[in-house]
Parts: structure tokens; sequence; C-alpha cells
């Protein structure tokens, strides 16, 4: 994970789990993406020791939700190290080192449409941002990151599993302002430069 290349999905492969039920469907906004019923898509903890000690992190990825309702859980680990849920269209719920909030988005999610999404957390604060702006802000404790992170899916137990696809899966070491948010969703909108880049 390095602060400008982040980690991807689609060049370190051998570093995730791909649950049963997750499948290969229609193509992303840039590739291929995943679809999500009942299973996740793990990524374990070992992948993210760099990230303790540095006290910053940034998830970005492309989401097609299908459903809303009960919280669903774009990402999640089982301490709440880093989890994501949507429950409507301005609900959402996040949580980074254990602390979690509730955050009402200043602009609707919507449903079958792909739109990207970065989560991203300095330490005392957390932004969201939806295609390039920032919809949410919260206030929350010191980032601990020491479980896996799995997509699509519940361990900590809140919520329920996220109904849709995903693609486009990135992992960054660092906290994104609204103008390098921005710029990474121009970025996203076209494949990332870096793709093949590994893991640093």
């Amino acid at each position: 994970i390095t602060q400008a290349k982040g980690w991807n999905a689609a060049a370190n492969s051998s570093h995730m789990t791909i649950g049963s039920g997750c499948t290969t469907s229609l193509l992303g906004p840039t590739g291929s993406a995943m679809k999500f019923s009942s299973s996740s898509l793990t990524v374990p903890a070992s992948v993210f020791a760099k990230i303790n000690g540095v006290g910053k992190i940034a998830i970005a990825l492309w989401i097609r939700p299908t459903s809303f309702g009960s919280y669903k859980s774009v990402f999640d680990t089982t301490n709440r190290h880093a989890s994501f849920y949507i429950d409507s269209a301005t609900g959402l719920y996040v949580a980074f080192g254990g602390s979690a909030v509730g955050a009402t988005s200043s602009v609707n999610f919507t449903l079958n449409e792909w739109q990207h999404v970065i989560v991203t957390y300095d330490g005392f604060n957390v932004s969201i941002y939806r295609n390039g702006f920032r919809v949410a802000t919260a206030a929350l404790g010191l980032l601990a990151f020491t479980d896996s992170l799995l997509f699509g899916t519940n361990p900590s137990g809140g919520g329920s599993n996220y109904q849709g696809h995903q693609s486009g899966w990135r992992v960054y070491s660092r906290y994104f302002n609204q103008g390098a948010a921005a710029a990474l969703y121009q970025q996203a909108r076209v494949g990332y430069r870096d793709l093949y880049s590994r893991l640093r």
C-alpha cells in the first residue's frame, strides 16, 4: 500500500479470497465487476499492516447497489476497524478504529446505477465522497486496523449483506481531500493508470 498508487484488487488477486456467493457479472464502469448476494470478497489483515502507524486510510470502489434497507454492508471488519453501510438513499453508517457513527448524505445514492465511492479517514474525521464530491463527514476516534477487510458482507454482526455489484477496489494509506477525491474519480472513470502496480 502506498500513498500514491494504493493497493488494487486487479493487480493483487493472490491476496484475496473470493466467496462462493460472488460471481463475475456484467462489465463494470472500466472493466469486469463482481456480483454480491450472500458472500464476500476478503482481503487479509496482513495486507494492511502498513496502515497501522500511518493513521490515515482511504477505501475507494465502484458500487451498483440493487437494494437499500437493513444497512447493506459495502465493506466491514469484525471489530469495525473499517466499515461502511448504506441504509437508504441518504442514510449512511461508517466506522473506523472501532468507533462508529451514522451520517446523512447530501446527495442521493441510487439503485441500479454505477457510482464511485471514497471513504477516507485522517485519524480524527471521516469524509465520504460520491462521484468525486464530498457528501458526508463525521468525527471518529483513533485508527486501528488489525482485522481482515470484507467487501459485501458484515462480519461485525451489524446490518446485512450487500446486494448488487462492486468493482475497482482500492486502498490507500492517505487521506483524500476534495481535490484529491475529484482527481481520483476522474482517473477511475477512464481506468486507473497504475492498474498493474503491485503492493509495496
